[in-house]
């Protein structure tokens, strides 16, 4: 099931964990891939035409916050990571609770 982040200004490590992310054209064509496909780390490098090890840590990064989920499936020579889209929607809403900030 996909999850729908709403965050606000107070959500900061949040934040900048999507921010990071969502910050590398590699990683926008992975999530592009992975919104109608399920793929391994391999068949992720190859259709963007990437080192497996450049996928991989943009794969960790993309998981870590939050955007993708891993699991480790049987593969031919022991396990494969397969990765799919996790999340469907991140809104940020411009707002906080942070009363040093409020008048």
């Amino acid at each position: 099931m996909e999850k729908t982040y709403e965050l606000t200004l107070d959500d900061k490590d949040s934040l900048t964990a999507i921010g990071r992310a969502l910050s590398s054209k590699t990683r926008l064509e992975i999530l592009k891939l992975l919104n109608t496909h399920k793929l391994n780390v391999n068949d992720v490098a190859a259709r963007i035409g990437i080192p497996a090890s450049s996928a991989a840590v943009d794969i960790r990064i993309l998981a870590s916050a939050g955007l993708i989920a891993t699991k480790l499936v049987p593969g031919t020579r022991g396990s494969s990571k397969l990765c799919y889209r996790s999340t469907s929607n991140v809104t940020v809403n411009f707002t906080t609770t942070d009363t040093k900030y409020l008048d």
